[in-house]
């Protein structure tokens, strides 16, 4: 055990430019999923209550209906992902109260639609990594509220009675939609390995517990890969992924020499399930995932992005009020209100984006991207600026640490609009976390963060904090003599 954790630690330490890149030679397995899913549910509620010379009752009932699909084909070459969605929701509610003096009434009735299409496709046309990976999107949101109301008041005038009656009646519309489309074009390309990590830390697991009599074979380690890939998919599509997952698992270790008489037992597959890092979590029975993505390789292009966005909001109010004495109408006023707001905002953006990601080693990932855009509509006179940078090292069951850093930077000058001339906004965030885990001992996690972000001139806002954790179980055990051996925790 101590010889295996000296050789993990070894490989900490060693350059990077000693190892061979076990990310480099990953690719993405061609596969295809789709699933399409209709919800439909409601709920009603009935309340009723009295006391003495009062009465109350309010009812409130709900729907709800929708369907979403996607379709997805995915391989190194090409992506292509269609995708479209459709909700809706309606509610009613009453509620009434009357007592000596008079009563009130309330209704009220809701309804909200919301739908979604996008499309996006990526493909590498030839050999060299020249992409082209066009994005497509648009949704719409809108809501209808109205509300009624009656407050009736009753009482004695003298010897004669009178009632005063309140009304109110508000109705709000709002309608949105929204367009955006991304067309970058570039050199290089950028692809998830993450399972090249997942499968080497199973591999080490499975090594542990003895059941390899050696170290598995290339071929097995890239098909382990491949199929950690499919993961996301089969999770989305099957209600239990985890056993189609193990049947295909234990089909690749068997045709490996190094499983050539070894089972898996159970002890052996609980061992492969556990997370890298402090208590069992569910993983609906597939391997743990690297909490750090490993992704690896470069990308620059030219990018183009537009939006199109369209706002629409309505709202009328009315009110009334009667005052009788004796069934007799003495005084009524009434009175009207309507608004209508709309807006509506196109917007191009283009300029460069780049990014660059490399595992260092088995251990160690770094991550860098930035864009530069400005708009078509006088270039000269604005700017957006968005870069990020991360770093971060996980030795699996025993510690994890990451370093982040990004910034946003919007620079609007419309000479046309004196409010926004020479508007200056941005963010900038950076913070680090580190955990060290020891199993059924000690949990010490520790984290640091800032974020400033100003939005114009005069405008500045700061927030930074500090956070520290320290689980230590002192001592434990668990004994049942004659059914199982004692397990102990000391100090």
């Amino acid at each position: 055990m101590r010889s295996r954790r000296c050789a993990l630690l070894a490989l900490l330490l060693t350059p990077v430019s000693a190892l061979a890149d076990p990310f480099a030679d990953f690719r993405i397995p061609e596969h295809r999923t789709y699933r399409w899913d209709a919800s439909l549910s409601g709920d009603a509620y009935r309340l009723g209550s009295s006391q003495d010379r009062y009465e109350s009752h309010s009812r409130q009932g709900r729907a709800a209906a929708g369907t979403d699909g996607y379709w997805l084909r995915d391989s190194d070459p090409q992506r292509t992902l269609l995708a479209a969605s459709a909700f809706v929701d309606g509610s009613r509610a009453s509620a009434e109260s009357r007592g000596p003096s008079g009563g009130q009434t309330v209704k009220e009735r809701s309804v909200r639609e919301s739908w979604m299409v996008s499309a996006a496709h990526r493909r590498y046309v030839w050999d060299a990594p020249v992409g082209l990976d066009l994005g497509a999107s648009a949704r719409g949101d809108y809501g209808q509220f109205w509300h009624r109301g009656q407050d009736r008041q009753e009482g004695l005038f003298g010897s004669s009675p009178f009632v005063d009656t309140f009304g109110e009646r508000d109705e709000s519309w709002l309608y949105r939609y929204q367009v955006i489309a991304t067309c970058p074009v570039g050199l290089g390309r950028v692809r998830d390995a993450t399972p090249v990590y997942d499968a080497w830390a199973f591999e080490e697991r499975l090594r542990s517990r003895g059941v390899l009599a050696g170290p598995l074979s290339q071929r097995t380690r890239e098909r382990l890969a491949s199929l950690l890939v499919l993961r996301d998919v089969e999770a989305a599509v099957l209600d239990r992924p985890g056993r189609t997952f193990w049947s295909e698992l234990t089909a690749i270790l068997s045709e490996d020499q190094a499983m050539e008489g070894k089972v898996l037992d159970a002890a052996t597959v609980l061992r492969v399930l556990e997370p890298y890092q402090g208590a069992v979590a569910v993983t609906r029975g597939f391997l743990p995932r690297s909490p750090i993505a490993r992704l690896r390789g470069s990308f620059l292009a030219l990018e183009v992005q537009g939006s199109h966005l369209h706002f629409i909001e309505r709202q009328s109010q009315d009110t009334s009020y009667e005052h009788t004495v004796n069934d007799t109408l003495y005084a009524a006023f009434s009175s009207s209100s309507s608004t209508r707001q709309a807006a509506s905002q196109d917007e191009i953006l283009f300029g460069p984006h780049a990014e660059f990601h490399r595992p260092m080693g088995l251990a160690w990932q770094v991550d860098a991207s930035g864009d530069i855009l400005f708009p078509t509509k006088d270039p000269a006179h604005g700017l957006r600026v968005v870069s990020s940078a991360a770093a971060g090292v996980l030795m699996a069951d025993r510690w994890l640490a990451r370093l982040f850093v990004d910034q946003i930077r919007t620079i609007v000058e419309d000479v046309r609009v004196p409010v926004v001339r020479g508007a200056d906004a941005w963010q900038v965030r950076f913070g680090a976390k580190l955990s060290w885990y020891l199993e059924d001992h000690v949990e010490v996690v520790l984290g640091v963060q800032d974020e400033q972000q100003s939005k114009g001139p005069h405008s500045f806002v700061r927030q930074d904090g500090v956070s520290i954790g320290l689980n230590y179980r002192i001592a434990g055990g668990v004994e049942a003599p004659g059914l199982i051996a004692p397990a102990r925790i000391r100090p």
